[in-house]
């Protein structure tokens, strides 16, 4: 039987694996109960997260509402350059990251590869997003006003 690739790092090296994104903050969910993230071809379990409640997913939502304000005014430059550290980060961490995809999805090296570079190559096309709103310039029933869309 063939070794299965794994991760250069296992999930007991990592801290925050178990909580999730909640209004800004990482935070283990607060509903009852666990779910198990196992590697489909060992069936190890990498690790268990708590379930989120209906108020952590409002809360989420909440903060999402605020966070996208805030993502809006910042200018195009700055949100282009997080995209771009994104990329930067998946580059830097392009085997760690296919071992994960491996381990956690039971995926192949070749499936994680084109997965990688799929996700990588999404990052670095909206980094130029910023750069590429168009619009359309409407009549206005105001006289000396008009209306962008």
């Amino acid at each position: 039987m063939a070794s299965v690739p794994q991760p250069r790092r296992s999930a007991q090296e990592y801290s925050g694996f178990d909580k999730q994104p909640i209004a800004g903050q990482w935070k283990a969910g607060s509903a009852k109960g666990r779910l198990a993230d196992r590697n489909p071809y060992t069936n190890e379990v990498l690790l268990e997260i708590p379930h989120a409640s209906e108020r952590d997913l409002d809360d989420a939502h909440t903060g999402a509402l605020k966070a996208q304000k805030a993502w809006a005014a910042m200018l195009p430059a700055d949100r282009s350059a997080v995209m771009r550290k994104a990329a930067e980060v998946m580059e830097r961490r392009h085997d760690e990251i296919v071992g994960w995809l491996i381990a956690e999805s039971g995926s192949t090296r070749i499936k994680a590869e084109l997965e990688w570079a799929a996700v990588r190559a999404v990052m670095l096309e909206a980094s130029y997003a910023p750069y590429r709103v168009e619009g359309r310039i409407l009549p206005s029933d105001v006289p000396g006003k008009e209306c962008r869309v």
